[in-house]
């Protein structure tokens, strides 16, 4: 399973939909968990812009933790000091990357 965590109506191809607003697949409030998903039971995640809107990104970046799979993917952009940087934890492990790394 593949997720949209946060997109609102932003859509990407094969990816669920999640957020508290938008026509989505599935509506939650990214701030409050638990996230609606079993432990280590998504491949993917996706979440573009999202994690400066949010009250609890601690909370955003445990239920990831615990709901992503030990090899899946999550990739993050949020605006950073005015520039655009991705977040990606590859197996569960982060690393980061600027702009100019992308």
């Amino acid at each position: 399973m593949k997720l949209n965590l946060g997109g609102g109506n932003k859509r990407f191809e094969g990816f669920i939909n999640v957020d508290l607003y938008g026509d989505v697949e599935i509506h939650h409030d990214l701030n409050k968990a638990p996230y609606p998903f079993k432990d280590n039971s998504i491949d993917e995640i996706i979440s573009e812009h999202c994690l400066e809107h949010l009250d609890k990104p601690d909370l955003f970046w445990k239920e990831v933790h615990r709901i992503l799979k030990p090899k899946g993917t999550t990739t993050r952009k949020f605006n950073d000091n005015s520039k655009k940087a991705t977040y990606q934890l590859n197996a569960k492990k982060s690393k980061y990357l600027n702009s100019s790394n992308l």
